[in-house]
């Protein structure tokens, strides 16, 4: 999508988080302000003012964008599922789980801005929403999977929380490279066989 026809159809605002969030990749957030912005989407230096009223209200909708691509990615996992017996239900949510880590690896700046600890979601409506989204196929899906078997008789909001943090750290490791020279990280269908081996028996 060129975002400068993007404009001159009337929505400035799309065609500014589309550039921002590309921006956001290329050169991380220090390199992003709302006049690289309107340069790039060919309007004048003002303009995107119209839509938000400094840098932070900018990075609060990029980190809104990247929820509702995340919840939409994780959720999209789950759908179908229904009631299918303990292989099916454990395959579900072993989709959802990668496909929180492929979100988070793939954009690596965008998914660090989304918990980034100033707080750019905190306060935004749409970051909760669709947040709360992306929590809630998690917590389905678990519990889906206790209910044909996987971690039986454990409580649901533990286990949710063991599977959320595991996922969020492992993306942590991984995109900021903290992992030890040494320590050559697996491949992530093994990675995910580790957190899923009760399933094969």
């Amino acid at each position: 999508m060129n975002v400068r026809q993007t404009y001159h159809h009337g929505d400035l605002r799309t065609a500014l988080v589309a550039e921002g969030l590309l921006k956001l990749e290329q050169a991380g957030e220090g390199e992003l302000s709302l006049r690289a912005l309107a340069k790039a989407t060919g309007v004048s230096p003002n303009a995107p003012y119209r839509h938000f009223a400094d840098k932070g209200s900018l990075m609060g909708a990029l980190a809104a964008e990247g929820f509702r691509r995340f919840a939409d990615a994780v959720t999209a996992r789950a759908e179908g599922a229904g009631s299918a017996g303990l292989a099916e239900a454990i395959d579900a949510l072993r989709g959802q789980a990668r496909a929180y880590l492929v979100f988070a690896l793939a954009n690596p700046a965008l998914y660090r801005l989304m918990f980034s600890p100033y707080g750019y979601s905190l306060h935004s409506e749409s970051c909760q929403f669709e947040a709360e989204r992306a929590f809630q196929s998690l917590v389905t899906g678990v519990a889906r999977a206790q209910a044909n078997g996987w971690k039986h008789g454990q409580d649901l909001a533990p286990v949710v929380l063991f599977l959320w943090s595991a996922l969020h750290g492992w993306a942590g490791l991984l995109s900021d490279n903290l992992l030890p020279p040494a320590v050559q990280p697996p491949e992530l269908e093994a990675w995910l066989n580790v957190m899923f081996q009760e399933s094969s028996g």
